[in-house]
C-alpha cells in the first residue's frame, strides 16, 4: 500500500473521534485516564497509528534488507 493511502486511512479514521468529543459520550468519566483507554472513540485512532507505524517499519526493513 502507498504511504499516502495509509496517511489519508489515517486522517479519515481519526476525524470521527474529533466531531463525538462532546459532553456526555462514553460509558466512563471524561476526566479519568480510564475513559481515554476503554472508549473505543479514543482507542481505535490510537490502534490505526500504532497498525500504520507497525507496517511501515516492516517494510523499511524489507527494502532495507532487498538493498544489501
Amino acid at each position: 500500500m502507498r504511504p499516502r493511502c495509509l496517511w489519508l486511512m489515517l486522517v479519515l479514521f481519526c476525524l470521527p473521534s474529533a466531531v463525538l468529543a462532546h459532553p456526555g459520550h462514553g460509558t466512563t468519566a471524561p476526566e479519568t485516564v480510564s475513559h481515554y483507554v476503554a472508549e473505543p472513540v479514543h482507542v481505535a485512532p490510537l490502534l490505526a497509528i500504532v497498525v500504520i507505524i507497525v507496517a511501515g517499519i516492516s517494510l523499511l526493513v524489507a527494502r532495507l534488507r532487498r538493498c544489501r
